[in-house]
């Protein structure tokens, strides 16, 4: 069961993750993180965040992500959401990083990172609703 729960709602402007990444950092620490574990959290949703604005908004600045955090006992589950363009994992294979280097990819690394920082990334689309969901457990645990 969840302990509490949070909600930021941003428009769809980059210059507004360090106000994300704040938000955050002060859920990390409500939930218990370590300062490495509330550090990768932070830097996987804002991949996320941008990720939304870049490529669900295609940086048009009149959208909206919406960012919520959800505290469990043993984790904190952050889902950014957003309603641009639809984002289907299914299109995105992740490389490994020596074969996106080896063949000049310019993208894919965000959604490698974020596999790598957090516990778990999950994607969800319906209609015009995109969203990731990053879950990163306290002290290794799992949910």
């Amino acid at each position: 069961m969840a302990r509490c729960s949070h909600k930021l709602s941003i428009p769809s402007r980059t210059s507004q993750l360090a106000r994300v990444r704040r938000c955050v950092a002060v859920w990390a620490e409500e939930a218990g993180l370590s300062q490495k574990d509330a550090d990768a959290l932070q830097m996987a949703v804002d991949e996320a965040c941008a990720n939304a604005i870049e490529h669900g908004y295609a940086g048009k600045p009149d959208g909206t992500v919406d960012v919520l955090a959800t505290l469990k006992s043993n984790a904190i589950i952050v889902t950014v959401r957003h309603h641009g363009a639809p984002f289907n994992p299914d299109l995105h294979q992740r490389a490994a990083l020596t074969d996106m280097r080896k063949n000049r990819r310019k993208h894919g690394y965000g959604l490698h990172l974020m596999h790598k920082l957090v516990d778990e990334v999950r994607f969800k689309a319906s209609g015009r609703t995109s969203e990731v969901r990053l879950t990163k457990c306290r002290n290794g645990t799992k949910t």
